[in-house]
């Protein structure tokens, strides 16, 4: 009910977004000048476009890191795949057998990208996993619903995936599922 609620509000207000996207292209380049009044039009604008843009996920662009003082590979991988989220492997091309880590970044309507830093600090001393959650309005209905026993389920299950003596961080409100998976 609600994502059919947000998709008819993107689709009422879409002519409006490529009107007020218009009128920025028009004025690219003139924020100073015309008055108080135009810079004051175009800041609406450019507010209007982000509060009803549809953000896409973008790509994590993690290609490669240093280790050792050389450039190694990485390859992003699906190690597993849930209704509700998928596990991704970030494979470093190196022989090595660093401790691993599962990274939950937060569900909050986010993309796991924004935690990039975060996974590109840890590549060269960690074999690094992330949930990546799915956005809920991707999710068929027939997948059922989804509430913190199934988070903490699922944490569970995808550490057994990765094997023993996985280290899981969770980033803000996955701390507290994080901590009840793992104790």
């Amino acid at each position: 009910m609600v994502y059919a609620f947000r998709e008819a509000f993107y689709d009422a207000w879409a002519p409006w977004h490529d009107l007020t996207a218009s009128m920025r292209a028009a004025n690219d380049g003139a924020s100073g000048s015309g008055g108080e009044f135009a810079r004051a039009t175009l800041v609406g604008t450019e507010i209007f476009d982000r509060m009803t843009r549809r953000w896409e996920k973008p790509e994590f662009g993690l290609f490669d890191t240093i280790i050792d003082g050389e450039p190694v590979t990485v390859t992003v991988e699906t190690a597993a795949e849930r209704p509700f989220a998928k596990l991704l492997h970030f494979r470093r091309e190196a022989a090595r057998s660093d401790p691993r880590v599962l990274l939950l970044p937060p569900m909050s309507g986010h993309f796991a990208t924004l935690t990039r830093g975060t996974i590109e600090g840890l590549l060269p001393h960690h074999d690094v996993y992330v949930m990546d959650w799915a956005n809920a309005r991707d999710v068929p209905l027939s997948a059922g619903t989804f509430d913190l026993d199934d988070y903490i389920e699922y944490v569970t299950d995808l550490v057994q995936v990765i094997g023993p003596a996985v280290h899981v961080i969770g980033i803000c409100q996955a701390a507290v599922p994080a901590l009840a998976a793992v104790t």
